[in-house]
């Protein structure tokens, strides 16, 4: 099934999603097509697609690596699209920006930071936003690596042509080989589509 139009990525408040899309699938009475089983080995998370009307289906990701549950609506049409996800924002009662940029502005330790960064990354509209980008950027110059890899592995749900530059310093600078390399690989990424990759 072809869909010209999605959503934005709907971040869930908890972990694993299923229960939570299911109720709330079966109180619109939306039917089921399938699911794709996690494939730790393929980076592949496990999918679960309902039907909802005129090729407009609903799609819960559960990411286990981010350890994020998220929603899209697909469809061919913008304006069930757009009335879907905002249907679904409230009744899945998903993050809402000012609730994901405030919880990264909040956030001490580092663990904290790192997921916050990953909400944002998965959460950030397809169109450039600066509340987001500078957050993200943000992420890249923090001490602390594993915080550093984060935001290069958020960067990449959005990637926006805006990070190259501080994509080359970090390929360029950083302290960490592996975070060098992780840059370049990013790079070339963003080069063949921007595709992310776990």
């Amino acid at each position: 099934m072809l869909f010209r139009y999605s959503s934005r990525n709907l971040v869930l408040r908890t972990f694993p999603g299923k229960g939570i899309v299911e109720e709330y699938a079966d109180s619109q009475g939306w039917q089921i097509m399938g699911f794709n089983e996690a494939d730790g080995k393929r980076g592949q998370p496990y999918q679960v697609l309902w039907y909802i009307e005129q090729a407009t289906v609903i799609y819960l990701t559960e990411d286990e690596i981010a350890r994020t549950s998220y929603a899209t609506i697909n469809s061919g049409s913008l304006e069930l699209a757009k009335r879907y996800a905002a249907e679904a924002r409230l009744g899945l009662n998903a993050w809402a920006d000012t609730e994901l940029l405030q919880e990264f502005d909040n956030a001490q330790e580092a663990q904290r930071v790192g997921r916050a960064l990953l909400r944002l990354g998965i959460a950030a509209p397809e169109e450039f936003d600066n509340e987001f980008f500078s957050r993200i950027s943000e992420g890249f110059s923090n001490p602390d690596l594993r915080v550093r890899n984060v935001a290069i592995w958020a960067c990449t749900y959005s990637p926006w042509p805006q990070y190259r530059s501080r994509l080359e310093q970090i390929a360029e600078t950083d302290s960490a080989e592996e975070l060098r390399e992780r840059a370049l690989l990013t790079l070339e990424a963003f080069d063949k589509g921007g595709v992310h990759e776990e």
